[in-house]
């Protein structure tokens, strides 16, 4: 993972013909495109006519994202703050000994050191194991 401790290369220019550039009417909308396809790190395969059929975490594109937009505001509270709540969700687990616990990826859950229960009891559906094993890119060139 020290891959992704490396800096990305600075791109000062696009090529336009690679840019889709349209006047824009509505700053709200707008805005909502811009953040949904700026930070978009899967890809569908049934909509891309490229596809090889596998989907594809690009974690490296993610990562280089948010390095060009560290340091940039993005966003603003609107002016109010919610009341803070104590509500616990109803089956968490209080852990006081944290040393105890020790992540097992096999589990894909913390695993009580002594007595090997494990905290959240969560198994992941195939699909996203699948993804989650073969399909991150995170090599950095």
């Amino acid at each position: 993972m020290a891959e992704l401790n490396k800096k990305p290369t600075p791109y000062i220019w696009a090529l336009r013909k690679n840019q889709d550039i349209k006047k824009i009417y509505s700053l709200e909308d707008t805005l909502v495109e811009v953040i949904k396809y700026g930070t978009k790190i899967f890809t569908d395969p049934k909509k891309s006519k490229k596809s090889s059929g596998v989907v594809k975490l690009y974690a490296k594109a993610y990562y280089n994202i948010i390095c060009a937009m560290q340091g940039i505001r993005l966003f603003a509270s609107f002016g109010f703050t919610l009341p803070k709540t104590d509500k616990l969700v109803s089956n968490a687990k209080e852990v006081t000994n944290y040393q105890e616990w020790k992540y097992v990826n096999e589990y894909h859950d913390w695993l009580h050191t002594e007595s090997e229960l494990t905290l959240f009891g969560y198994t992941p559906e195939e699909v996203l194991s699948e993804l989650l094993d073969n399909s991150i890119d995170v090599i950095l060139d």
